[in-house]
């Protein structure tokens, strides 16, 4: 049986660290049955600056480029061979000389909310919070989101991995709850109470899906990573990233862009909200098999345009 090696960038969290050894126990395994392929794998922890600010007053500045930029030096020098990412986090801007492509099977990409434990010993559910009720998120969208639903809902900051999240929740006097995203808390198998918000949040663009980044010229690690594409959500993540990243979308914008599957169609959901005004853009089409995905995301960006998406992005 042939052998092949591989090394992986990624960050040292306990979700980066869960994600990497994910991906690399599902190609080690196709490898083997499908290929007839031994892989050998090295993982290399890489501090970003988003690490070193993470926690300080500095941490709310931080642009997506902060989490990935040492990850990009590491592998355009050759001391990895791959990263792997969370799709949300990705900034626009990735190094001219990579390329990235959606791995495994989309997790559950919609926001949930984990709410404080009450008198009972239940977590409180969104769909029945006070009036005025405070909601740990640091995510601008969920936070506007939020208060469409309840202009009234108080909204406070709150950062950290998924485990310091959930122990500042549960050490708060004052919060009623907080919002993230399932995928995470699916990843880490954390078995806890929550309630899903699919039907009050759209989800960013590529929520829930894993995404591999390596440089463009190494053929060889693009034909491993090829093996655990999936043809429906790299679709997806194709129409998503392609809209996101040319309205330029970022932390600092209200947008939700979501593509799900039915059968042999896409349906894809833009849903903006003007963080100065709180005006709302919405629009739903749906995609058929046929057409170019980037055709199809191209009409869907020109409709946006037309109606000056561009307000509501910076």
């Amino acid at each position: 049986m042939k052998s092949r090696e591989i090394t992986v960038g990624t960050r040292s969290s306990l979700l980066a660290l869960t994600q990497a050894h994910k991906f690399l126990v599902e190609l080690q395994a196709i490898s083997k049955t499908d290929y007839s392929e031994l892989l050998h794998s090295k993982t290399q922890l890489i501090l970003t600056e988003g690490d070193l600010k993470q926690g300080t007053q500095d941490a709310g500045k931080l642009t997506k480029k902060a989490w990935i930029r040492e990850i990009e030096d590491a592998l355009v020098d050759g001391r990895i061979d791959v990263a792997i990412h969370s799709g949300k986090d990705i900034p626009a801007d990735i190094h001219e000389d990579t390329k990235l492509l959606p791995i495994l099977r989309r997790e559950y990409p919609f926001d949930i909310f984990i709410g404080k434990i009450d008198e009972n010993g239940n977590r409180k559910k969104f769909s029945s919070l006070d009036a005025d009720a405070l909601i740990g998120t640091a995510s601008l969208r969920r936070r506007l989101f939020s208060q469409r639903i309840n202009p009234n809902f108080k909204i406070v900051e709150h950062r950290g991995n998924v485990p310091t999240r959930l122990t500042k929740l549960d050490e708060s006097e004052s919060l009623s709850g907080i919002i993230l995203a399932e995928a995470s808390l699916k990843r880490l198998g954390f078995n806890i109470e929550y309630e899903t918000l699919e039907n009050y949040l759209i989800p960013s663009a590529s929520q829930g899906i894993l995404v591999a980044q390596y440089r463009s010229n190494d053929v060889d690690t693009e034909s491993l990573v090829k093996r655990v594409v999936f043809e429906d959500v790299l679709k997806a993540f194709t129409m998503e990233r392609h809209i996101s990243s040319s309205l330029q979308a970022d932390c600092n914008s209200c947008i939700g862009i979501y593509c799900s599957n039915e059968g042999q169609n896409l349906n894809l959901t833009v849903h903006a909200i003007n963080p100065k005004t709180l005006d709302e853009i919405k629009i739903d089409r749906s995609y058929s098999e046929g057409s170019s995905i980037r055709a199809f995301s191209d009409e869907v960006l020109s409709e946006l345009y037309s109606l000056e998406i561009e307000k509501f992005i910076h």
